[in-house]
C-alpha cells in the first residue's frame, strides 16, 4: 500500500515543476526579446547576452523533469531516485532565487524522508491502493 506522504510528495513536486515550467517560459521569453532588441540597438554587440539564456533553459528542463517525476510519484509508482530530482529542483530554484519552488521541493523532500516512506521504498512493495 502506497503511503499518503509519498503521494503528497508527488503532488508537491508536480506543482513545483509546473511553476518552474511557466516561469522558465515567461523569463526566457522576456529575456529573449530584451536581448534581441539590445542586439539590434548595439548593432550586434548585444548578442553576448544570449549566454544568460542558460538560466531559463535550466528552469524549463527542471520543470519538465519534475512534472514527469511528480506524475509518477503521485500515481504511486515506486521511484527510489525521486529524492535526487527534489534536490535538483532545490538547486535550480536557489540559482534562480525563487522561493516558491524551493519551498515546495523542501517540503517534498521532507515527505519522502519520512520513516514510513523510506521503509516502503526499501521493502519494494509496489502495490497501489485503490
Amino acid at each position: 500500500m502506497v503511503p499518503n506522504k509519498y503521494k503528497t510528495a508527488g503532488t508537491l513536486t508536480l506543482v513545483a515543476g509546473i511553476y518552474n515550467l511557466v516561469m522558465g517560459l515567461v523569463l526566457g521569453g522576456f529575456l529573449f526579446l530584451y536581448i534581441g532588441m539590445l542586439a539590434v540597438i548595439t548593432f550586434g554587440l548585444g548578442c553576448v547576452g544570449y549566454v544568460c539564456m542558460v538560466f531559463p533553459l535550466l528552469q524549463l528542463i527542471t520543470g519538465v523533469i519534475e512534472i514527469v517525476v511528480g506524475f509518477k510519484v503521485q500515481s504511486g509508482e515506486m521511484m527510489p531516485n525521486a529524492k535526487s530530482f527534489s534536490i535538483l529542483g532545490i538547486v535550480v530554484a536557489a540559482m534562480g532565487m525563487q522561493i516558491v519552488p524551493a519551498l515546495l521541493e523542501i517540503f517534498s523532500l521532507m515527505q519522502m524522508n519520512d520513516d514510513e516512506v523510506v521503509a516502503w521504498l526499501e521493502a519494494g512493495d509496489n502495490t497501489i491502493n485503490a
